[in-house]
C-alpha cells in the first residue's frame, strides 16, 4: 500500500486534521515532522494554538469524549479555511466510548489510525479477553456481574481511560457499562507500538504511576522511558506486544498496558490510538507523527532514536483556582492554561516533562518540577518569579 504522506515541501507542508480531548502533543509531533496541524480539541491552550496552523475549540467532556456535532462543524469549518486538502484526520484521546464518531469523520475525511470496528474489538472486555486466550497470553479473569468477593476485584467502564473510571468493585454498584476485573499485581508498564493492521513493531516502553484521588484511586499521574525490565522478560513482552498489534488489527501508533511482577506478568489493555506517553517517545524531530502517518499507509519505518531518558506527568489543581494567574511558563510545562482562565479541584493544569540520563533521574526530576509548578499556580505571587 502506497504511503498516505505526500512529499513534504518545506513552502507548503501538507495540512492534517487532528480531533483529540487535548490535541497539543499531536500537533507538537506534527509540526515538527513538518505538517500544518489543523486542531479541534477541548481545550484550545496557549501552546496549542502556538503549533496548530488553525485551531477550534469545542464541547465535550473527560469522560465522555468530545460533542459530536461541534467536532464535526469545527473540522469541517478548518477544512474550509484551508487552501488545501488535508490528508487525513488523526484522532487522539476522547473516540473510545464514542467509536461512531470515527465512523462519521471517515465518510469526510481519511482516518488516519484505527477505524470504529478495530476500536470496538480492542475496547470490548470479552473480546479482548477472547483474543489474549487464543494467544496465550496472561489477562486477568473479568465478568460482568457482580463477583462474590469484590475485594479482590476491580471495576472499570467500558471505553473509559487515564484511569479516571477505575475503582475497587465493592465501593462500584453495577451499571450499564461497567464491568469487573480481577486484581493483579505487579509494576505498570507500557509498550508504545505501531501496526498496519497485519504487522507491528515495538517503539519502547514505559514505566508508569497514578496520581490518586478520593473518586478516582487509579487516575493516571505519569511515565518515564525507557522502562527497567530484565532484558529476557522484555523479549517475552515485545513478542506478546506485537503479536498482540498485529492480532488487534492495530492501524498507527497506539498503546498495551501491562502489569509485571518480576517474572509474572499480565496484559490490561490496548489503547487503540495515540496517548498519554506522546511526550516521553518524541525525538524533537517529528519522527513519532510521520512513523503514525506511514503506519497508516501500511509502512513500518524505523522508530526514533532516543539520547536519554524522558518523563512526565500530569499537574492536577489540588483545590479550585478560581483565575488562573498569567504565568510565565517555565520551559518544561507544556498544555498551557491561558491566564483567567477557571480550573476545578483535580482538573489539568499542565503537564511537565523531563529528560536525564537515566529513568530514575528522570522521574525524580519531573517530580520536583511539579511540585514547583503547583506551588507557583496556587500561591500567585510566585507565578512571576
Amino acid at each position: 500500500m502506497p504511503s498516505v504522506s505526500p512529499v513534504n515541501s518545506p513552502d507548503h507542508p501538507p495540512a492534517v486534521l487532528i480531533a483529540a480531548l487535548s490535541g497539543r502533543a499531536l500537533a507538537e509531533l506534527a509540526r515538527k515532522g513538518g505538517y500544518r496541524p489543523l486542531v479541534v480539541d477541548l481545550f484550545g491552550d496557549e501552546d496549542t494554538r502556538r503549533y496548530a496552523h488553525a485551531s477550534r475549540v469545542i464541547r465535550g467532556n473527560l469522560t465522555q469524549g468530545p460533542d459530536a456535532g461541534d467536532l464535526m462543524a469545527a473540522l469541517s469549518d478548518l477544512v474550509q479555511q484551508c487552501d488545501s486538502p488535508p490528508i487525513g484526520v488523526v484522532c487522539g484521546a476522547g473516540f473510545e466510548g464514542q467509536p461512531s464518531v470515527l465512523d462519521e469523520l471517515a465518510k469526510r475525511w481519511r482516518v488516519l489510525g484505527c477505524t470504529s470496528d478495530i476500536v470496538k474489538r480492542a475496547k470490548d472486555p470479552f473480546a479482548f479477553a477472547r483474543l489474549c486466550a487464543e494467544l496465550d497470553i496472561p489477562h486477568p479473569e473479568i465478568c460482568f456481574a457482580p463477583p462474590g468477593d469484590p475485594q479482590h476485584w476491580l471495576a472499570k467502564r467500558v471505553g473509559g481511560s487515564g484511569g479516571w473510571h477505575i475503582s475497587p468493585a465493592n465501593v462500584r454498584a453495577p451499571a450499564e457499562g461497567v464491568y469487573f476485573q480481577r486484581r493483579v499485581t505487579g509494576q505498570p508498564i507500557s509498550a508504545l507500538v505501531a501496526g498496519t493492521r497485519g504487522a507491528a513493531r515495538v517503539i519502547g516502553w514505559s514505566a508508569q504511576w497514578i496520581s490518586p484521588a478520593a473518586d478516582a484511586p487509579y487516575r493516571w499521574g505519569g511515565a518515564v522511558q525507557p522502562a527497567r525490565i530484565d532484558p529476557d522478560l522484555q523479549a517475552r513482552l515485545d513478542d506478546s506486544a506485537r503479536n498482540l498489534a498485529a492480532a488487534a488489527a492495530i492501524v498507527g501508533i497506539a498503546s498495551i498496558d501491562f502489569l509485571v511482577d518480576e517474572t509474572r506478568w499480565h496484559v490490561l489493555e490496548i489503547n487503540p490510538r495515540p496517548g498519554g506517553t506522546l511526550d516521553i517517545f518524541d525525538d524533537g524531530r517529528g519522527r513519532l507523527f510521520e512513523m503514525h502517518v506511514q503506519a497508516c499507509g501500511g509502512r513500518l519505518i524505523d522508530p526514533p532514536h532516543y539520547r536519554c531518558a524522558q518523563a512526565c506527568v500530569i499537574a492536577l489543581a489540588e483545590r479550585d483556582i478560581d483565575t488562573m494567574p498569567h504565568m510565565r511558563w517555565p520551559d518544561w510545562c507544556a498544555d498551557l492554561q491561558a491566564g483567567g482562565t477557571r480550573v476545578e479541584a483535580g482538573a489539568p493544569v499542565c503537564t511537565i516533562r523531563a529528560a536525564a540520563d537515566d529513568p530514575d533521574t528522570a522521574r525524580r526530576l519531573v517530580e520536583h518540577r511539579w511540585r514547583a509548578l503547583l506551588q507557583m499556580v496556587h500561591q500567585p505571587e510566585l507565578a512571576s518569579c
